[in-house]
């Protein structure tokens, strides 16, 4: 059988104590990284993840709205209605490339979809069936639009 001896002096314990509270410590401000240091969840979010671009936007899609369409919004800077159901979304930071998820929701009409997507903007269209065939280009109170890279 073998055995193994080990003997750690208090002046060893005291350092191996030291090393490890710097350690905690070390991770506490990578995982914490903030001022004050209070995240909702342990780590860190995907807006500190290089590269990542994430926006979303709640706009009145009403052709009657005269000033700004945007309800509530993160990392878009306009909303222009270009006609009926068609919108203009144009993102705060452009995405790297075309290459991105747009999910449209265009609340109780039938369907939206993506006309046109550039790293800069993307064209939104808005169309309602109304139950028939053809159906037509149709203006909404409220359309949500989300992108990610």
């Amino acid at each position: 059988m073998v055995s193994l001896k080990v003997n750690i002096h208090k002046k060893d314990l005291w350092l191996l104590s030291a090393i490890v509270v710097f350690l905690v410590g070390v991770a506490y401000v990578i995982a914490y990284g903030s001022s004050p240091a209070n995240p909702a969840v342990f780590g860190h979010t995907a807006n500190e993840v290089e590269g990542v671009n994430n926006a979303w936007v709640k706009f009145n899609g009403s052709a009657s709205v005269s000033g700004s369409r945007i309800l509530g919004s993160k990392g878009v800077s306009s909303v222009t209605h270009d006609g009926a159901g068609m919108y203009n979304i144009t993102w705060e930071t452009p995405f790297a490339s075309s290459n991105y998820l747009v999910i449209v929701d265009p609340g109780y009409i039938d369907e939206g979809s993506t006309q046109s997507v550039t790293p800069n903007n993307v064209v939104v269209w808005v169309h309602n069936n109304g139950g028939a065939s053809g159906g037509t280009w149709a203006d909404t109170d409220i359309v949500y639009v989300m992108a990610s890279e």
